[in-house]
């Protein structure tokens, strides 16, 4: 599949046939160039959690509805989500580098006070912050400096409020982004003797029991010289 930019992705998204969802009935995914001539900590952070938080709200209106939409469009909609939410783990990541940068304690607490308080954003809004909130919690942890210590316990603090929000949107947020955030292990119930099967076509009982020999020989070894030892003291 051809990579192509985010700007484009969203164009083709809120494109699609049949979707009723137009680009324009959602925040910009990035601020105004103007901003960007500021080049202060504190700007930085506003804008690059601007970003952020309009990335996370195209998610949820592009992924709104998405389980009733036609099989064809719902594929290249989970496609294109797949690509934003990619690319809001890199923002969140970007974000939370640039707040735990020594210099940047300032610019940081008014980051915390935005998420916590800023009158635009919803409750909802809060949630694309809590990785973010994450690293502060447990980068801060053990700062060199009061300040930074002080803005891991805020920061956890702000993570415990988001807690109460996720509950209230479990579900919501489990359509949206349940789909993007499969990692790890997935398990799978297997019997016991198929198990076992699968493990004796890589071993064999006879090597077993060599490998056990081998590991008493060495284990007697080891008590003889431990003897050796003791004797001599």
């Amino acid at each position: 599949m051809r990579l192509v930019s985010v700007a484009l992705l969203l164009t083709t998204a809120f494109a699609l046939p049949g979707c009723n969802k137009r680009l324009g009935d959602v925040p910009a995914a990035l601020p105004a160039a103007s901003a960007a001539q500021d080049t202060s900590a504190t700007a930085r952070l506003r804008e690059e959690g601007d970003g952020l938080l309009a990335l996370h709200r195209q998610i949820v209106v592009l992924m709104d509805g998405e389980a009733t939409l036609p099989a064809a469009q719902r594929r290249e909609v989970q496609a294109l989500g797949q690509q934003l939410f990619h690319e809001l783990l890199q923002r969140q990541q970007r974000l939370a580098d640039l707040a735990l940068r020594p210099e940047s304690l300032e610019a940081t607490a008014a980051l915390l006070t935005r998420i916590e308080s800023e009158p635009g954003w919803f409750d909802a809004d809060r949630l694309a912050f809590k990785e973010v909130l994450g690293q502060l919690a447990t980068g801060l942890k053990n700062a060199q400096t009061l300040d930074g210590i002080k803005l891991a316990r805020r920061a956890q603090e702000d993570l415990d409020t988001l807690a109460e929000v996720e509950k209230a949107y479990e579900q919501e947020l489990k359509e949206v982004f349940g789909g993007f955030a499969k990692r790890g292990i997935e398990l799978k119930r297997e019997r016991w003797t198929d198990y076992v099967a699968k493990l004796k076509a890589l071993y064999t009982r006879e090597a077993a029991e060599d490998f056990l020999q081998l590991l008493l020989v060495g284990l007697l070894h080891l008590g003889q010289r431990v003897q050796v030892l003791l004797g001599a003291t």
